[in-house]
C-alpha cells in the first residue's frame, strides 16, 4: 500500500538537485535490505550529476559474540568519514541506524555535528519511554521522507479522548499509559523504595506527551492502513453490486481449499529482514534461514545535512525522551504523505488510558510517558508515593520524542486503507444485487456467497474523497498514489522535537513539478545560521572559469582554469568556454562579450586632428617659399639654383604634405587608391629634383673645363630628363599595381582586442614594397651624389645642405619599416603620416631654411657683387 521506493528515490535525487546538492555521504546498514537501496538509488544519482563524498555500511550490534568487532569496524568508518567535507548525509536502515550513529556521535566521538541528516521513509524514529532524556541534538534540523498522510475527520478528537480503560483486554495501552504517564493503573499504588508511584485516572491527555513519546498525528502508514481499510470496503460493495456471475464462471469447479493458492504462492517467495538476519518461507510455508551477506566497507569523508527516508519515524520511548538528539536538528526526511483527517486532533486530546482497559500498552505507555500509577493505590518504592493517573493527562502536553499530535504518512496510508476496503466492500452489495440471486427449492432465495479474491477488480476501480478531504484511488500497480511529505525535525534543548511538513513530492506529472517546498519554513541546524547549506566537492567555478576534471576523482571533483583569450563562461560551472563572436570581445574577467569599437584615424581625435594640423601647417610654410621665391625670381640666390628645378621641388614638397590628409578619415575606396600612389609618385617627383639638382652642381662644375661636351646637358635639358624619367618609372610601377592588385578598404577584427579596425587593404603588399624601394634607391643615389659634391664653392654648391636633408629622408624611411610593420589599426596610418610628414620637412629646411634666411632676413647678402666677392 505504500508508494513504490523508485518514486521515493526520484523524490530525494529532486530534493538534492534543488539545493543543489552534489556531494553526499550515505549511511546504511550492513544487510541485504541496504544493499538493494544502493543498488536502486546510487545509479540516480550519477544520471542527475551527484557525487557520492562516501557509502558508509554500518554493522549491527545483533550479536553478543561480535559486538566488539562490530563497535570498532563502525567507529573505524565513522572516524574515516568524518573528515569528508560533505554536509549531506543521507541515512537508510531505520531507527537502529539512527541510533547507532547517535550513539558514535554523542557517546564516543563527541563531535558537534553541522549537518544535514535525510532519512527515508523507512524510519520512524520512535524511541521507548525509557530513552526520552537521550540527547538528539545531533538530528536537529533534519529532514525526511515520510509517506503522504492526512488527518481524517474526527482523528483529533479520537486521541484526545482515549482513555487506557477502553479495552481492558488489551495490555498494550494500559503499559504505554502507565511509562508514558508514569503512573499505575492498579487500584492500590505500590511502593518501589524510593516514593509511591500516583494512580492513573485515566484522563491524562495523550498531547501532553513529548514527541518523542507520541505524536498527535497520523502517520504515513497508519493513513495508508486507514485509506486500505476504505478501499476494501468501497471494493467489496462493487463487488456485490455488479454482474458478480462473469468473475464466478471463471472460479467454477474451483475447490474451496485453492481459493488461497495464490497467496501460498507468493508468500514461498516473501521475506522477511531483521537486523542482519533474512527469513523466507519454504515449500511448506516454515521460517528458513538465510546467511547473512557480507558486504564490503566502504570508507569515505562525513558530510553536514542529515536525510533521512521515509522507512524511518523518529520516535523514542517515554524513558528515553530527555536523550540527546541535537545532532540531527535541522534534519530533513522523505515521509509518506500525510494529512490529518477531520477530527484527528480532538480524538488524540480526548484519549484516556481508561478507554480498553484490556489493552495493556496504552496503559504502560500512560503510566511511563505522564509518570503516574494507574493502581488505584500507589505503591511505595522507597524514595516516595508515585502520583496516582487521573485520565485527565493530555498527550498534547508530552515532548515531541515522545509523542506527537500529528498524523504520520503511515498512519495516514492505513487511515486510507481502511476507507478504501469498505468503500470496495460497500460497492460489491450495492449495485444490482439481485442479479446474484438463483432460485432454490421452495422459492426462496439465496445469496452466493463471495471469495476474497473478487474484491480485487473492484479495488482497481475505488476512487473516493476520505475524511481528510484528499482523493484516494490506486495506481497502475495497485499502489497508493498519495506521495511523500517532506518533514523537517526541529529538536529543541529539552530534547523535545516536532516534525513540520515543509513540502511534498507527488509520484505523477512532469518530474520538474512533482516536488513542491516552502524553503523559508525549513529550519536548519543552528552551525548553518539558517543560511542554506552548500553541499559541494568543492567551490562553484565562478563565470570566467571552466571546468576540469580531477584525474581519478568524482566527477563532481573538478579543478577551475580561467577561460582562454576571446573566450568566456557567463555562467558558474561551465564545463567549456564559448569563444565570442567576430563582432564582440572577451572583457579582463572572461565572464562577458561586449562589443567591439569601430576604429580608424579621424578627424575627431586628438592624434588625427594634431597630424592634420602639422600637415596644413608645413603645406602654408612650403607655400611662404615659394611666395618668397616667386617675389625674390630674379635675385642671385634663386637663379643660381635652376629656378624650374626649384619650383618643381617646392610644389611636389606642397603636394607631399597635402596627400597625408588621404590617410586620416573613414577609408575608402577612392582614398584606399590615392593614397600610396599619390604619396609614391609625388615624393618620386621631390627626390627625382632633388638628383636633378644635384647632378646639375656636378655638370656645372664638368662644363667649365675646356672642350667639355657637358655644357651641353647643363640647364633645364638635364633636370626634366631626370626628373620625367625618374618619375615615369615610379608612375609605371603604380599603374602596375591599380591594374593587378589595388588597394580596397577592409575591415580587421582580429589583429587588436576589442577593436574593429577600419583600413585600406594594401592589396599586394609586393607592389607596397616596390614602391618604397625605388623611392628609397632615389634617395641614396641623390645622398651619395650630394655627398662628392658638398666641397665644390659655396656660390654654387647646395651639396651640402642636399646631403643633410637626404640623411635625414633616408633615416626616416629607415625607422619607418620596422615601425609600421609592428603597429596595427590607426597607428599604422600615423606612423605613415609621420614620415611623410618628417622627411618632407627634412627636404624642406634643409635645401631651403638658409637661402630663404638670406632672402628674407640678409638681403644684403643677395647681390651679385657679394657674390662675386666671395667667390
Amino acid at each position: 500500500m505504500t508508494p513504490d521506493d523508485v518514486h521515493e528515490y526520484m523524490g530525494l535525487v529532486q530534493l538534492f538537485l534543488h539545493f543543489r546538492w552534489t556531494w553526499v555521504g550515505i549511511f546504511t546498514l550492513d544487510i541485504p535490505v541496504g544493499e538493494r537501496f544502493l543498488q536502486g538509488f546510487v545509479p540516480l544519482l550519477s544520471q542527475s550529476s551527484i557525487c557520492i563524498a562516501f557509502i558508509a555500511k554500518l554493522r549491527t550490534l545483533a550479536y553478543i559474540d561480535k559486538l566488539t568487532e562490530s563497535l570498532y569496524r563502525n567507529l573505524g568508518i565513522i572516524s574515516a568519514v568524518v573528515q569528508i567535507k560533505t554536509k549531506v548525509l543521507i541515512v537508510y536502515g531505520g531507527p537502529l541506524a539512527l541510533n547507532l550513529l547517535n550513539f558514535y556521535f554523542n557517546m564516543v566521538l563527541k563531535l558537534p555535528m553541522g549537518k544535514v541528516w535525510i532519512v527515508t521513509t523507512h524510519w520512524e524514529f520512535n524511541i521507548p519511554s525509557s530513552q526520552i532524556y537521550e540527547d538528539i541534538q545531533t538530528f536537529h534540523g533534519m529532514l525526511s521522507f515520510t509517506v503522504h498522510s492526512k488527518e481524517p475527520l474526527g482523528f483529533q478528537t479520537f486521541l484526545q479522548t482515549i482513555n487506557p480503560f477502553w479495552a481492558k483486554e488489551d495490555g498494550f495501552i494500559q503499559d504505554f499509559w502507565e511509562q508514558a504517564f508514569k503512573c499505575s493503573l492498579k487500584s492500590l499504588s505500590l511502593q518501589d523504595g524510593k516514593g509511591t508511584k500516583k494512580i492513573c485516572s485515566g484522563d491524562e491527555k495523550l498531547e501532553t506527551l513529548p514527541g518523542p513519546l507520541f505524536e498527535m498525528s497520523m502517520s504515513g502508514h497508519s493513513y495508508n492502513i486507514y485509506n486500505a481499510a476504505q478501499a476494501v470496503a468501497r471494493a467489496l460493495h462493487m463487488m456485490y453490486g455488479e454482474s458478480i456471475s462473469k468473475y464466478r464462471s471463471r472460479v467454477a469447479g474451483r475447490r474451496e481449499e485453492d481459493e488461497y493458492s495464490e497467496l501460498r504462492s507468493e508468500l514461498s517467495h516473501s521475506q522477511h529482514e531483521a537486523n542482519e538476519d533474512s527469513h523466507s518461507m519454504d515449500q511448506d510455508q516454515t521460517s528458513v534461514s538465510v546467511p547473512e551477506n557480507q558486504s564490503t566497507m566502504v570508507t569515505a569523508d562525513m558530510g553536514i545535512v542529515w536525510i533521512v527516508t521515509t522507512h524511518l519515524e523518529f520516535t523514542v520511548p517515554p524513558s528515553h525522551k530527555y536523550r540527546d538528539i541535537q545532532t540531527f536538528h535541522g534534519m530533513l526526511s522523505f515521509a509518506i504523505h500525510s494529512e490529518e483527517p477531520l477530527g484527528f486532533q480532538t480524538f488524540l486530546q480526548n484519549i484516556n488510558p481508561s478507554w480498553a482497559k484490556e489493552d495493556g500498552f496504552i496503559q504502560d505507555f500512560w503510566e511511563q510517558a505522564f509518570k503516574c500509577s494507574l493502581k488505584s493505590l500507589s505503591l511505595q518504592d522507597g524514595k516516595g508515593s508515585k502520583k496516582i493517573c487521573s485520565g485527565d493527562e493530555k498527550l498534547e502536553t508530552l515532548p515531541g520524542p515522545l509523542f506527537e499530535m500529528s498524523m504520520s504518512g503511515h498512519s495516514y496510508n492505513i487511515y486510507n486503507a481502511v476507507q478504501a476496503v469498505a468503500r470496495a466492500l460497500h460497492m460489491m452489495y450495492e449495485e444490482s444485487i439481485s442479479k446474484y440471486r438463483s432460485r432454490v427449492a421452495g422459492g426462496r432465495s439465496v445469496l452466493w456467497s463471495l471469495h476474497p479474491w473478487e474484491l480485487d477488480h473492484f479495488l482497481k476501480s475505488v476512487s473516493f474523497n476520505n475524511s481528510a478531504g484528499e482523493t484516494i484511488q490506486f495506481g497502475e500497480n495497485q499502489e497508493l498514489t498519495a506521495g511523500f511529505d517532506v518533514t523537517n525535525w526541529v529538536i529543541f534543548p529539552n530534547q523535545s522535537y516536532v516534525r513540520v511538513k515543509v513540502g511534498r513530492w507527488k509520484t505523477e506529472g512532469p518530474i520538474e513539478e512533482r516536488l513542491t517546498l516552502q524553503d523559508e519554513n525549513i529550519v536548519w541546524n543552528q552551525n548553518f545560521n539558517q543560511v542554506v547549506p552548500v553541499s559541494v566537492c568543492n567551490d562553484d567555478c565562478s563565470p570566467g572559469y571552466n571546468k576540469r576534471k580531477r584525474d581519478g576523482e568524482p566527477f563532481c571533483c573538478y579543478d577551475c582554469i580561467p577561460c582562454p583569450e576571446g573566450k568566456i563562461s557567463e555562467q558558474k560551472n561551465m564545463d567549456t568556454c564559448s569563444e565570442c563572436s567576430e563582432d564582440y570581445y572577451s572583457n579582463e574577467n572572461q565572464d562577458q562579450c561586449i562589443p567591439k569599437l569601430t576604429t580608424y584615424l579621424s578627424y575627431h581625435e586628438p592624434l588625427g586632428i594634431t597630424l592634420a594640423l602639422s600637415s596644413v601647417a608645413f603645406a602654408l610654410i612650403t607655400a611662404f617659399v615659394i611666395r618668397t621665391f616667386t617675389k625674390n625670381w630674379e635675385t642671385p640666390i634663386v637663379k643660381a639654383n635652376n629656378r624650374s628645378l626649384t619650383y618643381t621641388l617646392l610644389v611636389s614638397l606642397l603636394l607631399c604634405f597635402l596627400c597625408s590628409l588621404l590617410f586620416i578619415g573613414q577609408p575608402q575606396k577612392l582614398t584606399c587608391l590615392l593614397r600610396q600612389t599619390a604619396f609614391g609618385i609625388i615624393f618620386a617627383v621631390a627626390v627625382s629634383s632633388v638628383l636633378a639638382k644635384t647632378l646639375n652642381v656636378v655638370l656645372a662644375f664638368m662644363a667649365t673645363r675646356p672642350g667639355s661636351r657637358m655644357r651641353k646637358w647643363v640647364g633645364i635639358k638635364l633636370t626634366s630628363l631626370v626628373v620625367t624619367s625618374c618619375s615615369s618609372v615610379q608612375a609605371g610601377i603604380c599603374a602596375i599595381w591599380l591594374s593587378t592588385s589595388p588597394p580596397y578598404p577592409d575591415i580587421d577584427k582580429h589583429s587588436l582586442k576589442g577593436k574593429i579596425i577600419l583600413e585600406c587593404n594594401e592589396g599586394s603588399t609586393f607592389m607596397f614594397y616596390c614602391v618604397l624601394g625605388y623611392m628609397g634607391f632615389l634617395a641614396v643615389v641623390s645622398f651619395l651624389v650630394a655627398y662628392l659634391v658638398r666641397k665644390l664653392p659655396d656660390s654654387f654648391n647646395e651639396g651640402k645642405f642636399i646631403t643633410f636633408s637626404m640623411l635625414v629622408f633616408c633615416s626616416v624611411w629607415l625607422s619607418f619599416i620596422p615601425t609600421y610593420l609592428s603597429t596595427k589599426g590607426k597607428y599604422t596610418a600615423a606612423v605613415e603620416i609621420f614620415s611623410i610628414l618628417s622627411s618632407s620637412a627634412g627636404l624642406l629646411l634643409c635645401i631651403f631654411c638658409p637661402k630663404c634666411y638670406i632672402i628674407v632676413f640678409r638681403p644684403g647678402m643677395n647681390k651679385k657683387q657679394v657674390i662675386r666677392r666671395t667667390e
